[in-house]
């Protein structure tokens, strides 16, 4: 079951004891004060933690198979400090900022 901080409330009306915590995300945001308190309610329930990180980050090299798999028409940067880079998969690119809107035609 996926769970965020804010749950905790929902998750002690379950009443749950023992399980798996598996933690997907930046180790840095294990610092923060709300994870802090999801972290402790895992150990406070006898789960046991499990760190497997995940990333939505993939290299250029990465991309480039993907678009020469799925032959887009257009690639849209997203979550990135190098959206010009994205010139180099060889398609067309709409680079957008934070609260534009895109249009489908």
């Amino acid at each position: 079951m996926l769970v965020r901080p804010s749950m905790i409330s929902d998750l002690k009306k379950i009443n749950f004891i023992g399980g798996n915590f598996i933690y997907s995300m930046w180790l840095g945001y294990q610092k923060e004060p709300a994870m802090v308190r999801l972290l402790n309610f895992a150990r406070e329930r006898d789960m046991e933690y499990h760190y497997m990180h995940t990333s939505g980050h993939a290299p250029l090299q990465t991309l480039k198979k993907l678009v020469d798999a799925l032959q887009p028409k257009e690639v849209i940067p997203i979550h990135t400090f190098y959206p010009n880079e994205y010139h180099a998969l060889g398609i067309k690119v709409k680079c957008l900022n934070d609260g534009d809107i895109y249009w489908l035609n």
